[in-house]
Order: structure tokens, then C-alpha cells, then sequence
């Protein structure tokens, strides 16, 4: 059933990003020749005026195919229309992703949700850690990270892992005093995350209500993208420097942690509720930029040849020569897909986990 939600949530999250390009590309009154949901062989197929809408038997996403995309002298087709439109109809696509990543990320703010607050307490320190290092002791209660105020074991981990390797500026409360610590977190291969090497517990603990209104969430939900942009930025750096190793996932892989989070006992419904919101922004976040960027055959490949048109007062680059490129650039995403899903299908059959 999670794998259900998971493909139909896709699913939609594809059609609407093409649904960006056949609504654009009606506007600017180019000839849509068809609009399927999924991808062939087709299953039903219904023609409205001069466009097919097709429903098609693999259910991953959907496609627009417009009239003539090669060919200038078509004036209904794509090619025959001004540059500025051609990236507008190009460039919708992404960018209702983009929309819909801060809409789905402001959303999971909106939602009342319960927390557990209260002093976040030192409970032990491991020996040789980072923690020990920069001076902690059990009993310490961590009141500030980087200036932000600590309620919550989740903020400690959370922030660890955001900044990486890097050092971060800690206060602590020892008694009555309060004393700045500055600690760098080494990145654990075993739990595969990084660590300060401290236990914690909540002392005094307390039930809170969260929730912000719309104004907030959208802002909260702006800079969680943000941040999300951040951490993926660390990963790689990470990643190149040899500290920690670079987890990609494809359809699988995403589908796999959404089942595996989902199945956890202690999770309750509105937590999964809240995990699938967050995932689906991640996704349309991930097909947003993929889709900026100059990669061939990709809408940012299309745009930045448009770009080039531009720069050029109008002169293209050959059809022929910009076809080779999409062309190559195809068959190497096509190559990343099956290692990735490979990749995915391996750590599925071996038994281990993705989180």
C-alpha cells in the first residue's frame, strides 16, 4: 500500500510539471499533438479538438508532445515561436516544482503537531570524542547551537549533521554558569551520520503544540528549502573530500526509505503524514533543479541553448548539432538511471537499509 501511495504520488508530481508545459504552450497557442499520463504502450486513447490525451501503461509520470519541436516553418510548432516563449513554455515546468516544493515544505508547518521540550541535558560523554575534546561533562544542559536555542534532542542531531565538518559554537549551562564551547563533529561510519559523541536525555520535559499560521509557514518552509539546498551542497563537499560517502538514490532508493520510515512502529499516522509531505517537496525540490541545470536532454539543456539564441541576437545553434548533444546526453542519463537502479536493487536484496 506505501509503495502504492509512493508511485501515485510521483506520478503526480511529473504530470504536473508537464501540465506546466501543455498549459504554457496552449497559451503561447502552440499545437499540443498529445498529453499522456504515463508512457507507452498506450491503454486509452481520447482526441479533443487537435490534441490525443492518452492514458499509458508504465505509470511513472506523463509527457507533452508538441507539434513540429524541430521544425520552424510549422507556424503551430514549438520551433516556429519567439525565443522568450519557447523558454517560458520550457521553463514552467521546473519552476511549478519549485513552487510546489515550497508550498509542500510550508504545508508540514500548518499542521499542529506535538512536541516533547525541555532542558537537553548531557546524560554521557564518549571517551576520545569530539564532545570530550571541547570540554563537555555529563550533566551539562545544552542551551544554544550557532545562537539558536536548543529545546530538543532532534535540533542537536539535526544541526550536526547540517553543518558537517565544521566547527560549531556551542553554550552550555554548568551549574550557574554559562560557558561557550566550540565543537566539530566527526561523521560516524557505523550510524552513518555525524556525531558529537554525547548522550542525551530531556530533563523537565514538557508538551508543546506547534503550528504557525500561513505567512509564517511560507517563510519557514522558504528557508527549509534553503537549508535542504545547503546540506545537499555538504554532501557533496563531503563526499569529495573523503569524509563521508555519497549516498545516491533513484525511484527505488526514495521508495524504499518511504516504505521503511512508514512501517517503523513507533511512527504514528500524522508523522507519516508529515514524512510523505516532506519526501514529495524533496522530489519536486530534486526535479527543479535537475531541470535548471544545462544537463542535455533535460529542460535546462533545451534552455540553455534558448539562452545562447539569445546572447547571439537570435542566430540558433543547428538543429542537427543540438540534437547530438540532447541525444548523448540522453543515453548517459539513461546509463546513470541503471547503475542508480542498480545501485538501489543491491542494497534491497542484501538486506540493508537506506537510512
Amino acid at each position: 500500500m506505501n509503495i502504492a501511495i509512493f508511485i501515485i504520488s510521483l506520478t503526480i508530481i511529473v504530470l504536473l510539471h508537464e501540465l506546466g508545459h501543455f498549459l504554457a504552450g496552449k497559451f503561447f497557442k502552440v499545437k499540443v499533438e498529445e498529453f499522456g499520463i504515463g508512457f507507452p504502450p498506450r491503454i486509452i486513447r481520447i482526441k479533443h479538438k487537435e490534441t490525443i490525451y492518452s492514458i499509458n501503461a508504465i505509470p511513472l509520470g506523463g509527457f507533452v508532445k508538441f507539434s513540429g519541436e524541430e521544425n520552424p516553418n510549422d507556424p503551430n510548432s514549438l520551433e516556429s515561436k519567439p525565443a522568450y516563449q519557447r523558454f517560458i513554455i520550457i521553463a514552467v515546468g521546473p519552476l511549478i516544482n519549485l513552487v510546489l516544493a515550497i508550498l509542500l515544505f510550508s504545508s508540514i508547518y500548518m499542521i499542529p503537531r506535538d512536541a516533547i521540550h525541555g532542558n537537553i541535558t548531557i546524560n554521557s560523554v564518549v571517551q576520545n570524542s569530539p564532545a570530550q575534546t571541547a570540554g563537555i561533562l555529563p550533566g551539562d544542559v545544552i542551551t544554544l547551537i550557532n545562537n539558536e536555542k536548543i529545546r530538543s534532542p532532534y535540533q542537536v542531531e539535526y544541526l550536526l549533521n547540517y553543518h558537517q565538518n565544521n566547527f560549531l559554537q556551542w553554550e552550555i549551562n554548568r551549574g550557574n554558569e554559562n560557558i561557550p564551547i566550540q565543537l566539530k563533529p566527526i561523521y560516524d561510519t557505523t550510524q552513518k551520520k555525524y556525531i558529537a559523541g554525547i548522550n542525551l536525555e530531556i530533563v523537565n520535559p514538557y508538551k508543546v503544540s506547534i503550528s504557525y499560521n500561513p505567512f509564517q509557514s511560507i517563510q519557514k518552509g522558504t528557508s527549509t528549502m534553503i537549508d535542504f539546498l545547503i546540506m545537499t551542497k555538504n554532501e557533496i563537499s563531503s563526499a569529495i573530500s573523503g569524509t563521508k560517502p555519497l549516498v545516491v538514490a533513484g525511484p527505488i532508493g526514495m521508495a524504499q526509505a518511504y516504505q521503511e520510515l512508514n512501517t517503523q512502529n513507533s511512527f504514528s499516522l500524522k508523522q507519516q503524514i508529515l514524512f510523505t509531505i516532506n519526501l514529495m517537496a524533496v522530489i519536486n525540490l530534486t526535479l527543479a533543479i535537475f531541470n535548471f541545470l544545462p544537463i542535455p536532454a533535460l529542460d535546462g539543456g533545451r534552455l540553455f541553448f534558448i539562452l545562447i539564441e539569445m546572447i547571439r541576437g537570435g542566430k540558433k545553434i543547428s538543429i542537427m548539432t543540438e540534437r547530438l548533444i540532447h541525444v548523448a546526453g540522453f543515453f548517459t542519463l539513461i546509463m546513470l538511471a541503471i547503475i542508480v537502479s542498480w545501485t538501489d536493487l543491491m542494497r534491497i536484496f542484501n538486506g540493508e537499509s537506506i537510512l
